[in-house]
């Protein structure tokens, strides 16, 4: 499981290049940025009925504002149904 936000260059500069002055620099577009271990988003998994599944996803949003995040599953074994 991979936790995405779409950045735009001023919060891409701040909060992942950790230098806000960069965003001038930057083109004008939406970054995708992998976020899951990016420490200063504190993605956790939640186990909340302990049957070894995640059951729900929390993170910290930089600021409150519009923001767009993606959550992205990979199936690893799927079962094939016929």
């Amino acid at each position: 499981m991979r936790l995405f936000w779409y950045a735009s260059p001023y919060d891409y500069a701040r909060y992942i290049l950790n230098d806000s002055s960069l965003a001038d620099t930057l083109e004008n577009r939406t970054y995708k940025v992998d976020i899951t271990g990016n420490l200063d988003f504190g993605v956790t998994l939640l186990d909340t009925d302990n049957d070894t599944l995640i059951d729900q996803v929390q993170w910290i949003t930089p600021h409150l504002s519009n923001q767009t995040f993606e959550i992205s599953i990979t199936v690893l074994n799927p079962l094939h149904l016929s």
